[in-house]
């Protein structure tokens, strides 16, 4: 009761803080991170994983993005040419470490001295007889067939392998549209693949995922207000309260430099389902003393007193069940658990200081007075 009194006497104050303490959140919004890498997340005690990062740590490169190349004729002068450009202009990017082509790819032959090592061309192949010989090395490569070439011969594929200081989600940035212009201007199709690429578009994918999961939570909890209270008080109160916990939640979590990963897309609709409880069951509380009670001091006071012990509870056990994830090996499974929580306590807060601060400042509606809630919302059911 005791914040109660304090949220009652002054609930400009409270309201004012929360106002504060939002805009400070939402300038840590410019700081948020995407992680879609589902590998970053796995547990160390997996053999594989660690595996990964070694191998991660030996070789001078992180990742790869692999180009597949389709048409008809692959081996025309003409598609041969653009081939061995493409190989060429991707061999002179800063960011690459290094380029496996069907046109630069080395040949390894046995000789009795040891071995030689040698470029399959110097130059692309114009002649039949030049194209043919070309091909007959190109299909006697182990290394190339079935990697650089398919055995139909219906495809080739270049493989770019990333330096290790290269950002590969700005290497895929730039490359897209590379690779849309290379389109454009030959009649060969190329498909543009890897885990950076596949890392790209997950990213997309969560952003539009997170956007529409948010805005159609509100919408339904927006109509579900609407047709629990029909008064302004009713819908805005526990919007507000849930809007401002999501906020909050990942406010915090770009101010401590934690990314959305595609473990935690799914946090913001589940504040938002826990979020707009708490608020329900005190303004319901609310109008129903508002029969009784006049003085809206007094009926917030009255209602918290009812109301502050069973929203504690079931706000506390819900945060124990969500950090009980922390149980989990996989650290984005964790992350949810950890802020999910976080969320529910920020609900937790804002329903005990934010909402009865408004019910404390704004007059007791006079339809409150003369109408049992009950019979109210019985009415409004049935004009539905």
């Amino acid at each position: 009761m005791r914040i109660t009194d304090w949220v009652v006497k002054k609930p400009w104050l409270f309201i004012g803080l929360v106002v504060l303490i939002t805009g400070g959140f939402l300038t840590q919004f410019q700081y948020m991170q995407m992680d879609p890498d589902v590998t970053s997340s796995l547990p160390q005690k997996i053999p594989a994983k660690r595996l990964y990062d070694r191998m991660n740590d030996i070789f001078p490169t992180k990742d790869f993005v692999f180009i597949g190349i389709r048409g008809d004729d692959l081996f025309s002068p003409k598609h041969l040419r653009e081939v061995w450009d493409i190989t060429r202009t991707l061999e002179d990017n800063p960011d690459i470490y290094k380029v496996m082509s069907p046109t630069n790819v080395s040949l390894i032959r046995g000789t009795e001295e040891g071995m030689v090592v040698e470029d399959i061309l110097d130059r692309p192949p114009e002649t039949p007889a030049e194209i043919h010989r070309y091909r007959d090395r190109l299909f006697h490569s182990d290394l190339a067939l079935g990697n650089l070439i398919s055995k139909d011969s219906t495809m080739f594929g270049i493989m770019v392998l990333l330096k290790k200081s290269t950002d590969a989600g700005d290497f895929v940035d730039a490359i897209i549209p590379q690779v849309d212009e290379w389109n454009q201007q030959s009649d060969l199709e190329l498909i543009l693949t890897g885990k950076p690429v596949v890392t790209h578009y997950v990213s997309l994918g969560m952003q539009r995922d997170m956007s529409t999961f948010f805005m159609g939570g509100l919408g339904v909890i927006f109509l579900l207000l609407l047709v629990i209270f029909r008064n302004l008080r009713g819908i805005l109160l526990p919007l507000s309260v849930v809007i401002l916990s999501v906020i909050w939640t990942l406010g915090t979590m770009a101010a401590l430099g934690v990314p959305m990963s595609h473990s935690t897309e799914i946090m913001p609709i589940l504040i938002m389902a826990i979020a707009v409880a708490d608020s329900i069951h005190i303004i319901t509380h609310y109008y129903a003393n508002a029969r009784t009670v006049k003085d809206r001091v007094d009926l917030t006071r009255l209602t918290m007193k009812d109301m502050n012990s069973p929203v504690i509870m079931t706000s506390l056990t819900t945060m124990a069940g969500f950090i009980a994830l922390g149980t989990s090996g996989v650290e984005s499974i964790i992350t949810l658990g950890v802020f999910t929580a976080l969320g529910v306590f920020y609900a937790l807060y804002l329903s005990l200081t934010f909402v009865p601060a408004w019910l404390a400042w704004l007059p007791v509606p006079r339809r409150l007075m003369q109408q049992n809630h009950n019979e109210r919302l019985s009415a409004a059911m049935r004009s539905w």
